[in-house]
Order: structure tokens, then sequence, then C-alpha cells
């Protein structure tokens, strides 16, 4: 009898399946089958994925960042290295002597001396070794000295500090960063 009566009820308002579903979902209080109120869409906006993986990334990056973290400091100690390189390159011109710069197997160190005197010195960081192709070079009171390189180790890894023989310093392009 529920039937009929709703069967004419229905077909005098001329109803349509959705105003059916709407009068259905009416009854149980106004709460759909998924849970979601009529007539709001449910699911997962572009912006709402985008935000996600924007998120996910910025902290992948921040964790990669901390996997490896040898390599910040062996690109660390070979800038350490040019500007201690580039020191006594201004020694050698500013005292007008040659500053010999003299490689130390035992300690990993390094030591300039000018006019028989020990101006500065350069230790690497623990778990850094230096391979210098010349034990010692000397920058005359020009800034020139006989191009040499110094290889440096870490993990693994390596950096190239080149000197040229016109007295120029640099890193090579290939340091890990």
């Amino acid at each position: 009898m529920q039937s009929q009566s709703c069967f004419r009820s229905c077909r005098s308002h001329k109803a349509t399946p959705r105003t059916l579903l709407s009068a259905d979902t009416q009854k149980r209080g106004g709460a759909s089958i998924s849970g979601a109120r009529p007539g709001t869409r449910t699911g997962v906006t572009l912006i709402e994925i985008l935000v996600v993986l924007f998120v996910v990334a910025v902290l992948t990056g921040i964790g990669v960042a901390y996997l490896n973290p040898d390599n910040p400091q062996l690109k660390s100690t070979a800038y350490n290295l040019e500007t201690f390189l580039y020191k006594a390159k201004s020694e050698a011109i500013k005292r007008n002597v040659s500053a010999k710069v003299t490689f130390d197997n035992a300690t990993e160190c390094l030591e300039v001396t000018a006019d028989g005197q020990s101006l500065s010195s350069f230790c690497t960081e623990e778990g850094t070794t230096v391979a210098p192709s010349v034990p010692s070079i000397s920058f005359s009171p020009t800034g020139t000295v006989f191009g040499s390189n110094f290889i440096l180790q870490r993990s693994g890894k390596q950096c190239e500090v080149q000197v040229q023989s016109s007295g120029r310093i640099f890193i090579d392009g290939d340091c890990p960063q």
C-alpha cells in the first residue's frame, strides 16, 4: 500500500529519479549513501594534489641533503684550501719574497714559509685526505708558481684544487656539491 501511495504521489508531482533519491535521503536525515551532503561533490581537486606533491618534494629534498653530509664538507674543505693558497700567494707579493707551501704527509697539513719563518698552516678536516701533485710549491714575489694541483678525497668522492703557473687558483668544476 505504501508503494501505491508513493507511486501515486510521485507520479502526480512528475518526479524524476533524482527527486526520488533526494526524497529518500530526506527520510534518512539528509545523509546520502556516501556520507556527503546532497548536492556536494566528493573527491580530490587538482590543487589539493599539487599541494601534497609540493610538500612531499620539499621534504624529500631536505631528507636527501641529510643522507650524504660528506659532500658539502668536501666542497667546504676545497674552498678553504683555495683561500689558504691565495693567502700564500698574497704573502709572497706583499713581502716581495718567495713563499713556499709545503705538505706534511703525517699530519695532512700544509704550511706556508717565507724568509725562513712559518706564516700559516692549513689542516684538512678529519676524514678528508690531500694528495698534492708535488710535495711543495713556491709562489714567486710576482705571484707566479710552477703549476700544481691538490686532490681532496672524502668518502670515495674527490675534488681537485688547481694552481696554474700564472698563479691562478681554482676548484675544478666537477667537485661534488
